[in-house]
C-alpha cells in the first residue's frame, strides 16, 4: 500500500542510522513544502512536487510541520507502592497519553528482584497496552537490590544471575538488563557480575546510575555498555571514557521535579563530544511526566539544550538508546514512518509548548493512530 503524507509545510528531521554526538547534535534536515511517501510501514522518499498516480491513501499535513515520532527510552512498567503490577486500566491510560502526547515507541523497566514470574505479568499489562495504542515497545529489567530485605547481598545476586536473568532470557521477556550501580543499589563490582550474567545470556547492557556517578561512569566504559542513564555530571576523564567506549548517556529531564535533583550537565556533555538522549522516568501508574514533548521543552529551559539538539535526543538518539537507530528516529527511506504532524507554522515553535504541544496526528508505520 501507497501512503502519502501531502502538504507538509516544513519536513524536520535528524539523519542517519547511529547516534549523533556533540555538535553534530544541532544539525537538522529541514525541508519545506513537501510530500512523504510511505510504501508499506516504510518512508520511501520525499517530493517537491505531489504524485498522483499509484497513491492509496492520504494523510493530509495540511500546512503543519512533520516530525519523526518521539521516543523514550525510559518509562517506569511497576508501581512502587504496591511494589508490583499496575493494573491493566492505569497502563491503557498512560499509553493512550503518551501517544496522545506524541511518543510512538517506549522501552518500558521493571525491578528484576521481582523475579521472572512478576516481570513477566508485568510487561504482559504494557504489551497488551501497546497493541492497544499501537505505541512499539521494547523492555528492559533492572537489577537493583530491594528497599528492605533480610537476604544478603550474595544471596540476591546468586538468585538474579541463577533463576531470574535465566528465566527472562529463556521467556523472552526482555531485550536487555540495566543494573543500578550506586546509592542505594549495587557497588560496581556486584553491577559488573549482573550484567556480565545478561550478557552471557545474549541481552543488552545498561547501567543506571544513582547518586555520585564514578563508579557508574566506570562500570558503564569497561563493559562498553549500550546506555548510562540517569547521569548527571561527569569530570573531563570520566565523559572522555565514555566516548571511547561510545556509551550513550540518557538523561531525566523530569525527574528533579519529584525528588530534589540537580539538573544534568547536558551542555559538558556535549562539548566532550558525547551523543545524548532523553527519557521520561515517568512511571505507567501515572506519575511523572507522560510527555516526551514535555521533556524536551524542559530539557531546553533547564539543561542548555537548543531545539535541534533536545530534537535529537528524543528521536534518533533515543532509538539508539532502544537499539533501534537503524529503522526509527528519522524520516529517511528504509526506515519505519512513523511520525507527528504539528499544528505550528515553524518547527521552532516546538519548545514554546511545554505541556500540550499541538499535535495534529500521530502516524505510526504508516498509519494514523490518533488525531487527523
Amino acid at each position: 500500500m501507497n501512503t502519502l503524507v501531502a502538504n507538509i509545510r516544513q519536513l524536520v528531521t535528524p539523519t542517519g542510522a547511529e547516534p549523533v554526538r556533540g555538535e553534530r547534535m544541532g544539525a537538522l534536515a529541514v525541508r519545506e513544502n513537501v510530500h512523504l511517501l510511505v510504501r508499506g510501514d516504510r518512508v520511501v522518499g520525499v517530493s517537491e512536487s505531489r504524485p498522483s498516480d499509484g497513491i492509496d491513501a492520504v494523510i493530509d499535513a495540511a500546512g503543519g510541520v512533520v516530525i519523526p515520532g518521539l521516543i523514550d527510552p525510559f518509562l517506569w512498567a511497576y508501581d512502587p507502592v504496591s511494589s508490583g503490577a499496575i493494573s491493566d486500566r492505569r497502563v491503557a491510560a498512560a499509553f493512550s497519553e503518551i501517544v496522545r502526547h506524541g511518543t510512538t515507541a517506549v522501552e518500558v523497566r521493571t525491578p528484576a528482584v521481582l523475579g521472572w514470574h512478576r516481570v513477566e505479568e508485568i510487561l504482559a499489562s504494557a504489551e497488551l497496552a501497546a497493541r492497544q495504542s499501537c505505541v512499539r515497545l521494547a523492555a528492559c529489567f533492572l537489577g537493583a537490590p530491594p528497599a528492605e530485605s533480610s537476604r544478603s547481598s550474595d544471596d540476591r545476586i546468586s538468585s538474579l544471575i541463577g533463576e531470574t536473568i535465566p528465566g527472562i532470557q529463556r521467556h523472552r521477556l526482555a531485550s536487555c538488563c540495566a543494573a543500578l550501580c550506586g546509592e542505594g543499589g549495587y557497588n560496581r563490582k556486584e553491577a559488573k557480575a549482573i550484567l556480565r550474567a545478561a550478557h552471557g545470556a545474549g541481552l543488552g547492557v545498561k547501567v543506571q546510575a544513582s547518586g555520585p556517578s564514578g563508579d557508574a561512569v566506570l562500570l558503564a566504559a569497561e563493559l562498553e555498555a549500550t546506555t548510562l542513564d540517569h547521569l548527571t555530571r561527569g569530570s573531563r576523564a570520566e565523559l572522555a571514557r565514555l566516548k571511547q567506549a561510545d556509551v550513550l548517556p540518557v538523561l531525566l529531564p523530569g525527574d528533579p521535579y519529584l525528588p530534589d535533583l540537580p539538573w544534568a550537565d547536558a551542555r559538558g556533555m556535549l562539548d566532550a563530544g558525547l551523543p545524548i538522549a532523553l527519557g521520561s522516568a515517568a512511571n505507567a501508574a501515572g506519575a511523572g511526566i507522560l510527555s516526551m514533548a514535555t521533556v524536551l521543552s524542559l530539557a531546553v529551559r533547564t539543561m542548555g539544550l537548543g531545539l535541534a539538539e533536545a530534537l535529537t535526543a528524543v528521536t534518533l538518539n533515543a532509538a539508539a538508546a532502544l537499539g533501534l537507530a537503524h529503522q526509527l528516529g528519522t524520516l529517511e527511506p528504509g526506515k519505519q514512518a512513523d511520525l507527528l504532524i504539528l499544528d505550528l507554522d515553524d518547527y521552532r515553535q516546538i519548545s514554546d509548548f511545554v505541556v500540550g504541544l499541538p499535535v495534529r496526528g500521530v502516524v505510526v508505520g504508516g498509519r494514523v493512530v490518533c488525531g487527523t
